[in-house]
């Protein structure tokens, strides 16, 4: 059944990798470029960022502000990230701090490990992978496509 629709924990997959990658590259990237604000604005979500991080997670949640927070939110819920959520009187919820946690470094290493772990990926975040993929392989098909559509 195809609605057209991103299920949200693909894009909280996507979202994952991208994480893992930037952590793995520049280990506090995360907690001094990326910050987000979601607010409300005409019963739409909205999100205002500056950088990469934003552009991404735009892209990955095919421009709909609301599932990207809630991509984040379900990231989040499985202990997968952290990051320091403000709540403002007026609606609005900055994000800052962006950091992957054990929970999340073991669900993407772990594709490499087993069927069972990789079976584990698959039905967290709504995603097929192959059964010889390797997190090299993971982060070059996954998040170069991010970069690269966001950017254009």
């Amino acid at each position: 059944m195809n609605t057209g629709i991103k299920p949200i924990k693909k894009i909280a997959g996507e979202v994952l990798i991208y994480l893992y990658d930037r952590q793995r590259k520049e280990a506090f990237a995360l907690s001094y470029d990326a910050m987000l604000r979601f607010e409300s604005v005409n019963s739409q979500v909205v999100l205002h960022g500056a950088g990469k991080f934003e552009k991404v997670l735009l892209h990955a949640a095919n421009s709909q502000a609301s599932d990207a927070y809630n991509a984040l939110d379900y990231l989040q819920g499985y202990s997968f990230i952290e990051f320091i959520a403000s709540h403002a009187s007026g609606g609005s919820v900055t994000m800052h701090n962006f950091h992957v946690l054990q929970p999340g470094i073991d669900i993407i290493e772990g594709i490499e490990q087993d069927d069972e772990s990789r079976h584990s990926f698959n039905v967290t975040f709504n995603f097929k992978l192959a059964d010889n993929i390797n997190i090299e392989a993971l982060i070059k098909n996954e998040v170069e496509s991010l970069i690269k559509a966001s950017i254009m």
